[in-house]
């Protein structure tokens, strides 16, 4: 089943896979040739997907306490879990959708220590009280690879030579946290009570230093530790070269 969107960003093709359940994304951005691949996984497999006016849904095939269950879902670019259950203010959450399963809790902008759903009444209790939001669902980690360094020089291409990254730049977007290289990158701030506070959403540039390690295709890898906000809006880097 193939399925195509438009939105203010651009136009989106996604394919389903019938052989792994993964779906290919491809997003176009027609002003200025840009067609940019990507690949959707999730505990599970989509089996497959929709379009209502604007409104994404996928049938996703997952097993649940040794069960194979089928659920109608939709994305939602504000939630931050797959399979999720989200709210305002509350205690605990009936998550018996996910039966067994762990999940992450996302609190207020906090993410709690990972739950296993129990038997019922399938209640998963929170730490401590939401207050504004929660979202309780299964964990996906995002990652972005960029392609191999091709700089030319007045001498000529560097293919075949080894390359390091040393800095990178990163120009972000109301992010709270990342990952450059396997390297977290910090968003808080030393002071008082911190670690009782959501993470502050970062819009601006982040500069990592000192990776370390040469290989021949000199690419940047970012994903994240944590299930929270992350836009990135560009990449600059230097580089280094030898034999």
């Amino acid at each position: 089943m193939r399925v195509a969107t438009s939105t203010d960003e651009g136009d989106r093709l996604m394919i389903v896979n019938g052989d792994d359940g993964s779906i290919a994304c491809y997003t176009l951005l027609r002003s200025q040739n840009v067609i940019a691949p990507s690949e959707w996984t999730t505990d599970g497999e989509f089996i497959n997907i929709g379009v209502d006016v604007d409104t994404i849904y996928v049938v996703t095939k997952r097993t649940v306490n040794a069960a194979t269950v089928y659920y109608v879902e939709m994305f939602d670019e504000d939630v931050l879990l797959d399979c999720a259950k989200t709210g305002g203010a509350a205690s605990s959450v009936n998550m018996d959708h996910l039966e067994a399963a762990t999940v992450k809790i996302v609190r207020d902008g906090i993410v709690e220590p990972d739950q296993t759903v129990p038997a019922s009444p399938y209640t998963v209790t929170f730490a401590e009280a939401a207050t504004g939001s929660y979202q309780v669902g299964l964990n996906f980690t995002p990652e972005v690879k960029t392609l191999p360094a091709e700089p030319r020089l007045p001498s000529g291409s560097l293919k075949g030579f080894k390359k390091r990254i040393f800095e990178v730049n990163a120009e972000l977007f109301s992010t709270q946290s990342m990952t450059i290289n396997g390297k977290e990158i910090p968003f808080r701030r030393l002071g008082g009570s911190i670690l009782d506070d959501d993470v502050p959403e970062f819009t601006g540039l982040k500069t990592l230093h000192g990776i370390l390690g040469y290989s021949y295709d000199g690419q940047i890898t970012i994903s994240q530790n944590a299930p929270l906000k992350m836009t990135v809006l560009g990449l600059d880097y230097k580089m280094s070269a030898g034999q």
